[in-house]
């Protein structure tokens, strides 16, 4: 029997609403899908994305006392609620070339071969939440550094009937020591986000090549970040889902159990209290707890990529 796990996501009540666009202070081009928390002191209460040009709509919680901006690749602001300007700049960070992963083109003559678990749908599905990453580790079969060169998944609706679209972040961190290290970073930050029409649910096969992604030999965490939905027609990301809306529009990931150790995680950048990485194995063994697991088999999400 299939097993849900619903994040029914409560919007507090929001006091007003501005319009803001995040720009790159060096040269005022702007910062898509920049991550927005809503901070009550030192306590996180909410978050939302802007869109592809930067720009959101703020519904600014009534608690809410300052606001943070961050994206990769720039330093992160947080500026008093009662400072808040229609514009926010962020300061460019320098980043060392040995932070941006690149391998040999001569490495397009090798085969490709698949690492991870088997793309198809099971029993046991997790509901993806805004601002939710989930990520697995790969390690290559072979001694000599390969390339990434596409990222696999299924995705799953449940009685969804309209034409609206899922807006994903592919997302790549170092491992150390079998955790989550440094997030590396893709110089253009519209190449990690793509859309995926709810009625093109199933097996998701991306090609990544052109984002140079080595796959060195300790491996190399793999995953995606759910940015939100659009509806058809429209560039405008859905922040929320509130109170009585249809769940059904946000997709659903299905788990797999697997005989080998699988290092999984996920953390949810909105959460109340904090955004640490979470060890998907323990937490879903709590969450399907009907499902048995035997000695030595783990919990991990329907990821996988192809090399050469």
């Amino acid at each position: 029997m299939k097993k849900l796990l619903l994040f029914i996501l409560f919007l507090p009540t929001a006091i007003f609403a501005q319009n803001i666009q995040i720009l790159s202070k060096q040269d005022s081009t702007e910062v898509p899908y920049a991550n927005i928390v809503y901070y009550a002191n030192d306590s996180i209460v909410d978050g939302i994305y802007t869109d592809e040009d930067g720009k959101a709509i703020l519904k600014i919680p009534s608690q809410c006392n300052s606001i943070e901006f961050s994206a990769m690749g720039y330093d992160t602001a947080r500026i008093n609620k009662n400072d808040l300007k229609s514009v926010i700049y962020l300061e460019d960070i320098p980043l060392p070339l040995q932070e941006i992963v690149l391998t040999s083109s001569k490495t397009r003559k090798k085969k490709t071969t698949k690492l991870g678990y088997p793309i198809k749908s099971k029993s046991n599905f997790y509901s993806v939440a805004q601002g939710l990453e989930l990520i697995t580790l790969f390690k290559p079969n072979t001694q000599d550094q390969r390339k990434v060169a596409t990222f696999l998944f299924y995705l799953k609706d449940f009685e969804s009937e309209d034409n609206s679209s899922s807006v994903f972040r592919i997302v790549f961190y170092e491992n150390v020591a079998h955790k989550p290290g440094k997030q590396i970073h893709i110089k253009d930050r519209k190449q990690q986000v793509f859309t995926i029409n709810s009625r093109q649910y199933g097996k998701i096969k991306l090609n990544i090549d052109h984002l140079n992604i080595a796959l060195p030999k300790e491996g190399l965490f793999v995953g995606v970040e759910y940015i939100g939905f659009m509806e058809a027609n429209s560039k405008d990301i859905q922040q929320k889902i509130e109170v009585g809306e249809d769940a059904s529009k946000r997709p659903y990931v299905p788990f797999l159990k697997q005989k080998k150790e699988a290092k999984s995680y996920m953390r949810y950048k909105f959460k109340k209290k904090g955004r640490g990485w979470l060890d998907t194995d323990a937490f879903l063994a709590n969450i399907f707890s009907d499902v048995n697991l035997k000695e030595n088999e783990y919990f991990v999400p329907a990821f996988a990529i192809e090399v050469y």
